[in-house]
């Protein structure tokens, strides 16, 4: 039932209960770890994964969607790159139009640190490095040891890029 749960209150974003949306979300999102089995968690992060491919063209839905991710990063974190992707895809239409609110602005904002927080969580950590060519393919990058905070990787043409330059990634990827 916390499965169920979770799933309906994501996809509700009517702005009629959002603030009472929110509130439930943010009591129930920290629980799904603890309260689900493995398998169930895992279908939980593969259904918010589906409702961001399907109901991805409603910008509210998608902004209701990274509110969430946003406020709980380390819970999906696991995943995050099943989600970086669409977010950095998404970042243009939620907060980048010049008649876009300002609350879409501030989430946008939020999305590009957390890439960019779980890009340094990955380096620290030692886990395999990949990027999503323009096709959609997955590509795995050689990883480099370097003792500053913005490590090195390596780009797709071979040059080493500063993994806290995403606009460099964003614009030449």
């Amino acid at each position: 039932i916390i499965l169920q749960v979770y799933v309906a209150l994501l996809r509700s974003h009517q702005p009629e209960g959002k603030e009472l949306i929110r509130s439930a979300l943010e009591i129930l999102v920290p629980a799904l770890k603890k309260r689900l089995h493995n398998d169930d968690y895992k279908r939980a992060i593969d259904l918010t994964n589906k409702i961001i491919y399907e109901e991805g063209n409603s910008v509210p839905q998608l902004a209701h969607i990274w509110h969430v991710i946003v406020r709980h990063p380390d819970i999906f974190y696991s995943h995050c790159n099943r989600f970086a992707r669409h977010m950095i895809n998404s970042v243009h239409r939620l907060g980048l139009l010049p008649n876009c609110p300002q609350e879409n602005r501030a989430l946008t904002l939020e999305i590009v640190e957390l890439v960019l927080h779980w890009e340094e969580r990955q380096q620290r950590d030692g886990m395999e490095r990949s990027v999503y060519t323009e096709k959609g393919k997955r590509k795995v990058l050689e990883e480099t040891e370097v003792s500053s905070p913005s490590k090195k990787i390596k780009s797709d043409e071979g040059l080493p890029v500063l993994s806290d330059n995403l606009s460099t990634l964003v614009n030449d990827g």
